[in-house]
């Protein structure tokens, strides 16, 4: 083989690594500016009030669902605020950040992972919901958490759960009641088609 040649090859592999170990990762999204929030707040609103219409749902109906919502969003708050004082005070502050924001981060992770090739079986499903219990409270004791603070922590959360799954779970069978099943599904239908179609016209 030609020696020249394979000198220029070894030149551009070396200068392609170089390349990429110096190259920086792209800057992170510039965030939005207020009158930016405000525009994609009222292309949403506006979203919202044509799906209603094209369902059949009436503006007096809207009015009822509207306060339901915020009837359950202010019952859930208050379930939130009373969980974060019970956990600041046994946590403390700091302390409480770090395991919300461990939470978070294990909920990304999965959540970019793809989806199985086949529906889970329920033993399927509780194998991965205990390996995903096992993996938090691995991470949570490594920023500082002892057992009896981990159960704790359990113990509570999944009380609010419960709590605000009952709210909602009542929020939603009123909104039903108010707007009728068949116009309701619409709705839902209609709102799944805008999803769709503002997730195609986003850039890659």
């Amino acid at each position: 083989m030609n020696r020249k040649w394979l000198v220029m090859l070894a030149s551009v592999t070396i200068t392609s690594i170089a390349v990429a170990q110096t190259t920086p990762p792209p800057p992170p999204p510039a965030p939005m500016s207020k009158e930016e929030k405000e525009k994609i707040r009222l292309k949403q609103e506006e979203e919202l009030a044509a799906a209603y219409k094209e369902a059949g749902i009436t503006d007096e109906q809207v009015a009822k669902i509207k306060a339901e919502e915020l009837d359950a969003r202010t019952k859930v708050k208050a379930i939130d605020d009373e969980v974060k004082g019970k956990l600041e005070t046994l946590l403390t502050k700091e302390v409480l950040k770090k395991v919300r924001d461990t939470q978070k981060k294990q909920r990304d992770d999965y959540a970019k992972l793809p989806p199985p090739a086949t529906p889970l079986s329920k033993e399927e499903k509780q194998a991965l919901k205990l390996k995903q219990e096992e993996e938090l409270a691995t991470s949570l004791k490594a920023i500082g958490l002892t057992d009896a603070q981990l159960a704790e922590l359990k113990t509570v959360d999944e009380a609010a759960y419960k709590q605000k799954s009952a709210i909602n779970n009542e929020r939603n069978k009123k909104i039903i009641e108010i707007a009728g099943q068949e116009n309701w599904k619409k709705f839902k239908d209609i709102q799944n088609r805008q999803k769709e179609a503002a997730k195609a016209a986003k850039p890659m």
